[in-house]
């Protein structure tokens, strides 16, 4: 047995009683993380989620009143100041339909319906509401009195759809004319969402000229002749590119026959073929800058090498929509 004075005893002792105080504090510690974990976990987050529905649940109401209370409105024109929507004429909804010589017709047809407009109030109505031609054929007569029934109503929607359009492009022509977009909340422009090339005043022009808004055409035409430039730094998506303002310059020219959207088409194919350049395959790259000409694989892509083309096969087919048109320009 070996003898030891407490000279040795004492210190081991002291160093044990030092050890055994550092790992209660460890302990305690961890203890108390638990504990604010817990806290954490059963107290902060579900009063957190509780006030962010509250708060959300109560801005969705405030939103759904103020629009509730401008759709039943007087106004017929919006300004980007007083926040004021149109609301547009509507016809009753009624089995009987008054036609422009006064007769009134009962409809053999059963779904006409109306050109009621009434978005706040609507309901689906479900399926299994046409079992009748699931067979694949047409269960009704379709005569000169449905026709004459038919194109009553559609003129009346027609309207509709251009009051919707008018109303859109004021709101454009206001806050965000010769930006990219307009943003649905806030009504501000949103300049460099597409490049900054105007997507939403290219894209529109088809159809300002095919729903009779000349006006508002001719003023577009004018400021893509003085403002429109494709010279700009930022990548775009090549196909967005292609179908949206390649498109819509070509369909333009088509409709209008001015010469300043074919010229401008040309411009900004010339840029966008440079994206074909480095590929091997006949694939272009998904993005392109159309200032410098440099292309790359879309930021979504797995390609691994910046070298490889990862293209969809559905977007390049649809390219040769617009190029094939533009060529036939310059046989």
């Amino acid at each position: 047995m070996i003898n030891r004075s407490k000279k040795d005893v004492l210190p081991r002792t002291t160093a044990t009683t030092v050890n055994l105080k550092k790992r209660r504090g460890v302990k305690s510690k961890r203890k108390s993380r638990k504990k604010v974990n817990k806290c954490i976990i059963f107290f902060v987050l579900p009063v957190t989620a509780v006030l962010s529905f509250c708060i959300g649940g109560y801005t969705f109401y405030k939103l759904s009143l103020s629009s509730t209370s401008t759709s039943t409105s007087s106004s017929s024109s919006w300004s980007s100041s007083s926040k004021s929507y149109p609301t547009f004429k509507v016809w009753p909804a009624s089995k009987t339909v008054t036609l422009v010589d006064d007769d009134t017709i009962e409809p053999s047809f059963p779904y006409f319906g109306s050109s009621v407009l009434d978005v706040l109030q609507y309901e689906p109505l479900g399926g299994e509401r046409f079992t009748e031609y699931k067979d694949g054929e047409v269960p009704y007569d379709i005569n000169e009195r449905d026709i004459k029934i038919s194109n009553h109503i559609a003129n009346e929607r027609k309207q509709h759809i251009k009051n919707a359009m008018k109303f859109a492009w004021d709101g454009y022509t206001t806050r965000a004319y010769g930006a990219d977009e307009i943003k649905p909340v806030t009504g501000r422009p949103n300049k460099k969402k597409f490049g900054g090339i105007a997507v939403t005043l290219v894209d529109a022009l088809d159809t300002l000229w095919i729903m009779d808004m000349k006006e508002e055409f001719e003023l577009a035409r004018q400021w893509i002749k003085d403002h429109l430039s494709f010279d700009t730094s930022t990548k775009v998506s090549v196909f967005e590119t292609t179908i949206r303002s390649l498109g819509g310059l070509l369909s333009a020219y088509e409709w209008s026959g001015a010469t300043v959207f074919l010229e401008k088409a040309e411009d900004l194919a010339t840029r966008l073929l440079k994206s074909f350049d480095r590929s091997m395959i006949g694939i272009p790259f998904g993005e392109i800058n159309l200032s410098t000409g440099q292309s790359n694989n879309n930021k979504w892509s797995k390609c691994k090498s910046r070298s490889d083309v990862c293209g969809l096969i559905a977007e390049v087919g649809s390219l040769q929509v617009e190029f094939g048109t533009l060529a036939k320009k310059y046989k």
